[in-house]
């Protein structure tokens, strides 16, 4: 069906979320060294018709009554609707109450599961054990002799004790502890370690993990990376691992050239607790509810009313996930009448409630709501994955080898998924008897000869606390053992495989653990590129994609090249994000994808959006075959040679990799940035520099700068903006007069970032005690929602002395809710001001302070220009970071604006190259970045607004 272009407003509007993580490109993370590597990239728009729909279509006003048989509450313009649910495979029909926005749980009833005793023991002397471990706990943490990592396997052996001999009085006890030595809020302390939320789950963890060992060093990092260091990955021995060598020359078989569309959806997060009007852009935990409120106020006073298809930080209304599956048919050219091939959902359906406010009902809820709503607008078989979020505890899977009879504790959940799964026709009795039996995982072979193997990914996702025992068995749940038997079964009959999962391997290198994948590296290269076609996953909520090598990675090139592992798009905005969707065109013989595309819904157009007159509107975003034209022959599917000339392209134009991420989407209004009106330059003195010098602001006054009062703060998980965690400005203690900054006027700048376009509500300080910043900063932080970076000065000893003291005063008094990380020094190693090893002992004099206090899980590093940071003689300070800040100006550099975006990114790639070498795993966060407005021009570097502008976008 022939459709016009994208219209002018549509472009600059537009996106999914597409965050190219080049930094995996050039530096493969820790995991890098053993395990078959990955690269992320992201997939971005095109303009190019996908001749399989319409450019656009836009639902109807009204809610389409007929989903639902029957309603609490009927939906309205106003009003999300309450469905009355009658769930044939439990034969119940769930309570309004469980779902119902003005009435949400604050507790959770489910059973509760611990390991048997070893002795019985009175109440009495229960107490009297908990008591002694914690007086016992309390002098280990206390000891000054002994590291933190020590410190926290010894205390886990204390606990252990307690977790065999009076499992059910450890969930208090850890909220005690977390308590007394604030840890965490008392309120985080509760909603992690009660015994209805995790604090069974930590008995049990406790009572079988090996804590002097591997075991105990894995749970020290997971509570804080500041205990134990993460362990590297244990070398894996495949000797007997496969039943099979692999075959010689294999290949992936020829296509058909028959082409069959297929569906991809992920991460729906479906909140039926939704509620239209309450407060959209709320300070903490998810968004339009009843229960949440602008900048952490309890006032009925609602800033930003969140409307009825949904909000940025807010998960998916009914309004919006049925909107989208309404889109789905037309823009597609399919219908229940005339379907897809088939479709694949990559998990995540539960909201993303605190733990409190879950439940096994409300995990239930989700499953057979959604499931009825894909086949009901779907029509085509849908297979299925279980998310991180579809289980209660969320993220919490026990393997069937646990021990006490408690590998059955998650059965509710697979016997429920199965059963639904099988009534809706999409898998048989067999397969649904497999996902009983496997953690919801199974094998089918569909109507087109693909064999689909799902997995359950939690069992190497880092907060399913139940992998933390028996660490040095890398499949501790059998899961990959079912995997390689499929994958033998599918080889020896010669069936080409898709593997669906949701947690992905990889991405930034926190969420897998490090041994269970290496060990899906291993199969993944056993059995690609003749036997796996593709890998797909979700959890990111981004447009993405990653690419396996043979041989561990040694060798990235198109000959080693094997598989590509796909990223799905959100269909909930939380995190940021508009609402998308994907189709695959694929091969019915080889299964290979040979294009994809990609729709997405601007979720920034329905706080305008009248209901009573249309619904929203999805748009073709692009076509990834067309938007990475590599010259690529038109009869050659998108496979992982394909990805890996992508990049091999991107590494010789960074001007493709800027225009992937200049339509990085998905971010709110976040299209312009506004900066003060004294955002400008003035020099001291000129600087002999090269062009591949960076220089950076916030330095002394004698050094050529610019004196940008507000320079941007991203902390990102990748390039740009668009997927920052923390997005704020860096503020000075003082005012322009030169005088100190009161309580008033940081409340005035608070306000003022959290007015600007882009929702910033973070800021970074520059020191603790100087204009007694943190005293008068922190009460207006607090009151207004806005986290802070904390600094602390390092020049000399007496103010380093003073700056601690603000700072231990700060924690004592307000606690650590408020606070980021600390970076201890700003371009000290630039400026020369001090050298790598003082400074990482100040580093380390700072966190053991925070530990002393309480607060072991804050986060403290040190800012500086790549220049330092790339520094051989520098690499101490390296190692003493928890974080590395960036700070990236291309201006001073001499650069043009048309080649800022380039030399940003070469920097900001030279320091991940040398962080990644020297301690792997350590993040980099952008402390600073910014263009001038006004001021003197510095070689081909002119500052103005047009071209502040264009340096953003």
């Amino acid at each position: 069906m022939p459709w016009s272009g994208l219209v002018e407003e549509d472009v600059s509007n537009h996106c999914r979320s597409v965050a190219i993580d080049l930094i995996t490109m050039y530096s493969l993370l820790y995991t890098a060294v053993i395990a078959t590597c990955y690269l992320i990239l992201t997939l971005a728009q095109s303009t190019i018709e996908p001749l399989i729909g319409p450019s656009a279509y836009t639902v109807s006003a009204g809610f389409p009554t007929s989903a639902f048989s029957s309603y609490y509450i009927p939906p309205t313009a106003t009003e999300e609707p309450q469905p009355a649910l009658h769930d044939p495979v439990l034969d119940i029909t769930y309570p309004l109450n469980l779902t119902n926005p003005d009435t949400i749980p604050e507790t959770d009833d489910d059973p509760i599961f611990y390991p048997q005793a070893a002795v019985n023991v009175s109440n009495a002397t229960a107490a009297s054990i908990v008591q002694a471990a914690i007086a016992n706990i309390t002098a280990i943490i206390q000891n000054p002799a002994s590291s933190n990592c020590t410190k926290c396997q010894d205390a886990l052996s204390v606990a252990k004790t307690v977790a065999q001999t009076t499992p059910s009085s450890v969930p208090d006890m850890l909220v005690t502890l977390c308590e007394k030595f604030k840890f965490k809020s008392n309120s985080s302390c509760v909603e992690n370690y009660a015994a209805t939320n995790y604090g069974a789950i930590w008995t049990q963890v406790l009572a079988f993990g090996t804590v002097e060992g591997l075991d105990g060093r894995y749970i020290c990092n997971q509570l804080s990376s500041n205990f134990c260091s993460r362990p590297r990955t244990t070398p894996l021995n495949t000797a007997g691992l496969f039943p099979k060598p692999k075959p010689e020359n294999t290949a992936a078989p020829k296509p058909s050239g028959k082409r069959v569309k297929v569906l991809h959806l992920s991460d729906f997060h479906l909140d039926p607790r939704y509620a239209v009007a309450s407060e959209a852009n709320c300070s903490s935990g998810l968004c339009c509810r009843t229960n949440a409120h602008a900048n952490g106020a309890t006032s009925p006073q609602v800033e930003l009313p969140a409307p009825l298809y949904g909000a940025y930080r807010c998960d998916t209304p009914y309004h919006l996930g049925l909107a989208a599956l309404q889109s789905i048919g037309p823009l597609t050219n399919t219908s229940v009448d005339d379907p897809l091939a088939w479709a694949i959902y990559t998990g995540d359906l539960v909201s993303h409630d605190p733990q409190n406010q879950l439940s096994r009902a409300y995990v239930e809820y989700a499953e057979y709501s959604i499931y009825d709503m894909f086949k009901s607008y779907i029509g085509s078989p849908v297979f299925a994955v279980l998310g991180n979020h579809d289980s209660n505890p969320e993220a919490i899977d026990a393997p069937h080898s646990e021990p006490d009879g408690l590998g059955q504790q998650f059965s509710w959940n697979y016997d429920h998924v199965a059963g639904l799964w099988q009534q809706n026709g999409w898998i048989n009795s067999t397969g649904a008897d497999e996902a009983r039996l496997h953690y919801g995982a199974y094998s089918v072979k569909n109507q087109y000869g693909l064999r689909i193997i799902t997995l359950n990914t939690d069992f190497w996702y880092k907060n399913n606390y139940l992998n933390y025992y028996d660490m040095t068995n890398p499949d501790v749940s059998g899961m990959q053992a079912f995997l390689i038997q499929e994958l033998q079964a599918a080889e020896d009959a010669g069936e080409r495989v898709w593997i669906l999962g949701h947690v992905l391997t990889g991405w930034d290198g926190t969420n897998p653990l490090p041994n269970p994948t290496d060990l899906f590296y291993q199969i993944v290269d056993r059995y690609s590129p003749h036997v796996i076609a593709n890998i797909f996953f979700g959890h990111t909520h981004e447009d993405q994609f990653m690419i396996y090598y043979a041989n561990n990675g040694t060798d990235m090139s198109s000959a080693t090249a094997l598989t590509t592992g796909w990223m799905g798009p959100s269909v909930t905005p939380l995190t940021n994000l508009n609402s998308g969707f994907r189709v695959y065109e694929v091969d019915t013989t080889s299964f290979d994808v040979y294009d994809a595309y990609t729709w997405y819904a601007n979720v920034n157009k329905f706080q305008t959006l009248d209901p009573t007159a249309t619904g929203p509107t999805y748009r073709f975003e692009y076509s990834t075959r067309e938007t990475y034209n590599i010259d690529w022959p038109a009869n050659a599917p998108l496979n992982a040679t394909y990805w890996h000339s992508v990049t091999e392209a991107m590494e010789t134009d960074i001007q493709l990799v800027s225009t992937f991420n200049t339509l990085q989407g998905s971010t709110k209004s976040l299209q312009t940035f506004f900066y003060p009106s004294n955002y400008s330059c003035h020099y001291a003195k000129k600087i002999d520099q090269p062009s591949t010098q960076l220089l950076t602001p916030r330095s002394s006054a004698s050094i050529m700068r610019c004196s940008f009062d507000l320079p941007l703060f991203l902390i990102l998980s990748s390039f740009n903006p668009a997927t920052a965690y923390w997005k704020g400005f860096n503020l000075g203690a003082n005012l322009p007069s030169g005088a100190c900054k009161t309580q008033s006027d940081w409340a005035k700048d608070f306000s003022i970032l959290q007015s600007l376009p882009g929702y910033f509500s973070s800021a970074r300080l520059y020191a603790s005690s100087d204009c007694n910043t943190l005293a008068e900063a922190i009460p207006a932080a607090v009151a207004s929602g806005t986290t802070l970076l904390v600094g602390v000065w390092t020049e000399d000893g007496a103010h380093f002395e003073a700056e601690k003291q603000a700072l231990a005063k700060a924690v004592q008094q307000h606690g650590t809710e408020w606070m980021i990380a600390v970076s201890v020094g700003s371009e000290d190693l630039y400026r020369g001001d001090t050298d790598a090893a003082t400074l990482a002992h100040r580093i380390g004099d700072v966190r053991s302070l925070l530990c002393g206090l309480g607060a072991c899980d804050i986060q403290v590093g040190h800012v500086d220009t790549w220049t330092a940071w790339v520094d051989p003689k520098n690499e101490d300070a390296i190692r003493a970071c928890d974080f590395v800040g960036h700070d990236g100006y291309p201006y001073f550099e001499g650069s043009s604006i048309e080649q800022g975006y380039n030399v940003y990114h070469q920097a900001l790639t030279k320091t991940r190259d040398v962080v990644n070498r020297v301690k792997p795993g350590t993040w980099v966060w952008v402390t600073e970045s910014g263009w001038p407005v006004s001021g003197e021009k510095f070689d081909l570097a002119i500052p103005s607004i047009p071209n502040a502008e264009a340096y953003w976008k």
